[in-house]
């Protein structure tokens, strides 16, 4: 049985540079998480953002040091590891990094076209965001928007929110059956 001839050309390249190539993976996969993160914080913070902006540069920068690792590792594993079942093995993280990539160069843009179709949020009222309420709904209306406020109930929840563990429609429940049997005239 005769050794194996050591690969040549790109595929040769990449695979004595094996160490620097998962360096790499792991280097895109940083800054996908650490830019990604840094951009969460900022629409939280209600920090107004273009496509570029030093989070999305970090973002997209790890994107494309991953994409590219991923896609030596494909190199590697349709050349010079073709015929080893463990070299094949060895690199397929690599393979799924550059999905994951392409997966996440596919979602930036979309995410740009949906907030540039419909906003960044729904409407507010004096700072106050206000919710959407879909279709079918309690009402009987189309898609609107609602904020609660209770003004004449203190909320342990909040003035805002939606429900208040305080309140009962117990009492009110009676009146309209009351109503209903008794005219009030």
């Amino acid at each position: 049985m005769s050794p194996a001839r050591p690969a040549t050309g790109l595929a040769g390249v990449l695979q004595r540079n094996l160490s620097l190539l998962y360096a790499a993976g792991v280097l895109g996969a940083f800054l996908q998480i650490s830019g990604g993160t840094w951009d969460v914080a900022s629409h939280s913070l209600g920090i107004p953002d273009t496509f570029f902006t030093p989070s999305h540069s970090i973002l997209y920068a790890g994107v494309g040091i991953a994409a590219l690792a991923g896609l030596g590792g494909i190199v590697l594993r349709m050349t010079a590891f073709r015929a080893s079942p463990a070299g094949r093995t060895l690199v397929a993280g690599l393979g799924i990094s550059f999905v994951g990539s392409l997966l996440q160069g596919i979602a930036g843009p979309a995410d740009f076209a949906w907030h540039e179709a419909f906003g960044e949020a729904g409407p507010s009222v004096l700072g106050l965001g206000l919710k959407a309420v879909g279709e079918p709904n309690r009402y009987g209306l189309p898609p609107f928007y609602q904020r609660h406020v209770w003004l004449w109930s203190p909320n342990p929840l909040g003035m805002y929110e939606d429900w208040n563990s305080r309140v009962s429609c117990r009492g009110a429940v009676i009146r309209l059956l009351l109503a209903k049997r008794l005219p009030l005239d």
